[in-house]
Formats: C-alpha cells, sequence, structure tokens
C-alpha cells in the first residue's frame, strides 16, 4: 500500500485546529514539527542525538504533517481538507503540500533511530540487522561494543518497537 503525505505550515495557534481536521479525515495522528520547539530542546540539550535538516530548524512557522492510504477516497478526502483549511479563523488559507510514500520506505525507516545500547560492561540490545539496506543505516553495520561483551540481544523487528521503548 502506498500513503499521500500531507504537509500542513501552519501559524502556532492553527496546530491543534489542523491536526483535529486530520483526525476527522481518519489519518489516526499526526507528526508536528515545530522549529521554535526544536530549537529550544537543542538547546537545552535535551536530547543526545538529534538530525533536523536546516529547512526543518528555519522554517518560519511549524508544520502538520499525516498520512492517508491511496485509495478511492483519497480525492475527496484532499478536497474536504482544502474547505476546511479554508475555513480557519488564521487570516489566511494554510499552504499545503503533499508527496508519495511507498509502503517499502516505511519498513526499514524506523531502524534508523533504534540504536545499539549497552547496558553495563556485560549485555548490549542490538535491533536485528536482516534485510537493512547498508545505505539507510550506515550505523548499524559499523557498530561494535566499548569493550567485551558476554551477550548481546537482538531482538527482531516486530519486537524492537516494545522493546526498546521499555529501555
Amino acid at each position: 500500500m502506498n500513503w499521500l503525505e500531507i504537509a500542513v505550515h501552519v501559524p502556532h495557534e492553527g496546530i491543534d485546529m489542523v491536526s483535529n481536521i486530520f483526525d476527522e479525515l481518519g489519518a489516526g495522528g499526526v507528526v508536528i514539527e515545530d522549529p521554535a520547539l526544536i530549537s529550544r530542546y537543542i538547546e537545552a540539550n535535551i536530547w543526545d542525538h538529534y538530525e533536523f535538516p536546516p529547512e526543518v530548524l528555519n522554517r518560519p512557522m511549524p508544520m502538520v504533517k499525516a498520512y492517508l492510504p491511496e485509495g478511492p477516497e483519497l480525492e475527496d478526502k484532499l478536497v474536504l481538507l482544502q474547505e476546511r483549511l479554508a475555513g480557519l479563523p488564521l487570516g489566511s488559507a494554510p499552504k499545503v503540500e503533499t508527496a508519495r510514500v511507498a509502503e517499502e520506505d516505511w519498513a526499514t525507516a524506523w531502524m534508523a533511530y533504534y540504536k545499539p545500547v549497552e547496558i553495563g560492561r556485560k549485555l548490549a540490545v542490538k535491533p536485528a540487522g536482516k534485510n537493512i539496506p547498508r545505505r539507510t543505516v550506515e550505523w548499524f553495520w559499523n557498530w561494535t561494543p566499548a569493550w567485551p561483551l558476554a551477550a548481546v540481544i537482538t531482538p527482531p523487528p516486530p519486537c524492537a518497537w516494545s522493546f526498546w521503548r521499555e529501555l
């Protein structure tokens, strides 16, 4: 299945309104890229790792993204989205960008954020590397522990999501 990524540039006061519209369209969730918030987190040294391209950090206003599956209802949902955005009390209709996303891209993209974790001096947890394209996750192939380990746990991808959240 393929998806349509819909990105709406909106001022801060419109983030919740646009998120609600996406929810009503059946998106099931949104991604909010707020350059001001990201900059505050970076300056506060809250994250140990982050990768944001300059176009995200230098964007003049936040962006709310949602993903809708391609199918017969997609065009109707896009028309409804434009109508709802035009009716928001923001002065002018927000700018909308779309991009097609292939299902295969999502299959391994998450692995870029789940890196090996060393627990003490004897144990490490490393996500399964089977079928990971080298160009996608270069760090994965080059990882070596800081010292000899007694065990390396390698949970399979379906387990890795919940396993990594617990660490």
